[in-house]
């Protein structure tokens, strides 16, 4: 199936000027990411690439397990990453529909579409993202149509946090989208800059949900309005609001909220401030949680990526044999990946 299949893996941006010409001369199907670029071909398109040391060249089987760790996201430098898969297989579509490509390279690529769903359906459906906002969010129970109360911060440079910027892009999960986020800092002035912010990813459409922003002081009512509450500021970073918080939310009348805090400190340890330890807060996710949570996600995410790894070459074997290649069929091709 793959006999006459080639791959350049070329691990840089900056190209040679013989390069440069080959590429403009040749119909192999070509895709880029910001650290490299990648061609697919028959081995006759690849034959003649110009070498000059950056370059991994694939060859039949060799070069179908790569594709597939590619569609798969396994070769990024962040796992599950599949940006050059999306090119890959944009181009693809481009020259089927241009007739510039054999039936045989068709073939491939429609075979790397089944395989990566395989592997998906096996292991990467189930790896889980793990960055703070991501995290918060979950632990939170956060559900779609809840309105957030977000007390935000900015950095050294005035600009929001990026725990700020990520948390209100996962608000905007279209099956667990906010339907209002308010925003607030103990600092008025970082409230406009925070609100400007959100309010330039609604225009360019990276959020959909509304948003406005309140004072600082308005928080007793904001956590009553509210079914989740997420906070920024460094722990001990100001004891005054770490204290006012702390009372707020002790001496709510709506229990059924969460308040999740991001952030413990400037440092790494998760080391709270007695006004939080000692505050023994119900409904309470603190960034000790949170970072527990994403511990055993990483540990979870590493298992399952080695799982898809180790699942490339039975799937490769098995269509370089000819053999049936199917979701139920994989659990005989590699029981031992399955049970794990």
């Amino acid at each position: 199936m793959f006999h006459d299949l080639a791959v350049v893996n070329f691990r840089s941006y900056t190209m040679t000027q013989m390069q440069r010409a080959w590429r403009k001369s040749n119909s192999a199907l070509q895709a880029e990411s910001c650290a490299r670029q990648v061609w697919v071909g028959t081995k006759d398109e690849i034959a003649n690439f110009p070498q000059n040391g950056s370059e991994e060249i694939y060859e039949g089987a060799d070069a179908y397990a790569f594709l597939l760790r590619v569609a798969c996201g396994l070769d990024s430098p962040n796992r599950g990453e599949t940006n050059v898969k999306a090119e890959i297989f944009g181009n693809w579509n481009r020259a089927k529909q241009r007739a510039v490509h054999t039936r045989n390279l068709n073939t491939v690529f429609q075979n790397l579409i089944a395989d990566s769903r395989i592997v998906h359906k096996y292991f990467l459906s189930k790896v889980r993202v793990n960055h703070t906002g991501i995290v918060a969010r979950d632990l939170s129970e956060f559900q779609k149509g809840d309105k957030a109360f977000v007390v935000g911060h900015v950095n050294a440079y005035g600009s929001v946090t990026n725990y700020i910027d990520r948390l209100l892009r996962v608000l905007n999960n279209r099956n667990r989208r906010a339907s209002l986020v308010y925003l607030t800092n103990p600092n008025q002035e970082f409230v406009e800059g925070i609100l400007a912010k959100a309010l330039l990813m609604r225009v360019n459409g990276i959020i959909n949900y509304d948003v406005t922003s309140v004072p600082f002081n308005a928080m007793p009512v904001m956590v009553e309005t509210c079914e989740r509450v997420f906070c920024d500021l460094p722990m001990g970073d100001d004891l005054e609001a770490d204290e006012y918080m702390r009372s707020v939310w002790a001496n709510r009348s709506k229990r059924s909220g969460t308040m999740s805090h991001l952030r413990a400190g400037y440092g790494d340890d998760c080391q709270m401030p007695e006004v939080w330890v000692d505050a023994d807060l119900d409904n309470f996710i603190s960034p000790k949680d949170i970072s527990e949570e994403a511990d055993k996600r990483e540990v979870q995410n590493s298992f399952l990526f080695d799982r898809a790894e180790k699942a490339i070459t039975p799937i490769t074997e098995a269509r370089q044999l000819g053999a049936e290649v199917s979701a139920s069929r994989f659990r005989e091709i590699a029981p031992h990946l399955v049970a794990a």
